[in-house]
């Protein structure tokens, strides 16, 4: 059933994750929820729900002398996860809607996706993906101008999503800073909706042909951090799986790439 699974729009911070959600919310079909707000991280509260089943079973079959169970739980972890995802459904969507339906989260591929396939295996996900120096440039320029974000965790968060975009068939790869011409944006509408089992829309494709930027925070004039060239060697020489995937993809600094 289409509107029981959802589509999960998903990357790294500053890599064209909005601009996607508001694309998918255009079909007259399908809404697309914003991310959880910060301390709502559900994904987490998901696996703790699912952990938190094997290890009360556990204890409650070790008890067994006791009339009823020593520690509430569902019977068992798909049971725990589907009851959870559910309230999920329902808290984001105000009841069961008739819409395809789905959430911008930056975090669940990397923290259930296991889960949600299990129970949700019609799931579809899109990744957004791009140049991850570029991108965490715009995040200090933006959202992060203190650094709380260290450069290994916004190497890792890259990475993560990469790897789950490229190994999972529930997931569709967009590099997203590759969609510079009208022609291989309509491509990717094309690609996209074929993806999730929908048509295109009107409404899709007129907003398609704008193009809008839906997400600029800060003007390019007062954008004023960059990654120096040692930052970028370092990236690469400290982190072997993140320099993998940036020389797949065709990310690799240009002095990089020629020496």
């Amino acid at each position: 059933m289409k509107t029981a699974s959802p589509i999960f729009v998903t990357g790294m911070p500053r890599s064209g994750t909005t601009f996607v959600q508001h694309l998918l919310s255009r079909h007259p079909k399908i809404q697309i929820f914003g991310q959880e707000p910060s301390g709502l991280t559900w994904g987490d509260w998901l696996q703790t729900a699912v952990n938190g089943v094997v290890s009360a079973n556990a204890s409650n079959d070790q008890l067994v002398e006791y009339e009823v169970p020593h520690y509430a739980t569902p019977q068992s972890p798909q049971e725990a996860a589907s009851r959870f995802l559910d309230y999920v459904r329902w808290y984001l969507t105000g009841g069961m809607s008739v819409k395809r339906w789905g959430a911008k989260s930056l975090t669940q591929c990397r923290v259930a996706p296991k889960v949600l396939l299990d129970v949700w295996p019609d799931t579809r996900w899109i990744v957004c993906i791009r140049d991850p120096f570029r991108s965490i440039e715009s995040l200090r320029n933006t959202f992060d101008a203190e650094q709380k974000v260290e450069l290994p965790t916004a190497i890792q968060w890259w990475t993560d999503a990469v790897r789950f975009a490229h190994a999972h068939d529930a997931a569709l790869p967009v590099l997203f800073d590759r969609l510079t011409e009208p022609s291989e944006q309509s491509h990717f509408v094309d690609q996209l909706f074929a993806f999730i089992g929908e048509d295109v829309s009107s409404e899709v494709s007129e907003f398609a042909a704008r193009w809008p930027v839906v997400h600029k925070v800060v003007e390019d004039q007062d954008r004023h951090y960059t990654l120096s060239d040692t930052d970028r060697e370092s990236m690469l020489n400290d982190h072997a799986e993140f320099h993998s995937w940036v020389e797949r993809l065709g990310y690799l600094p240009t002095e990089v790439a020629a020496s």
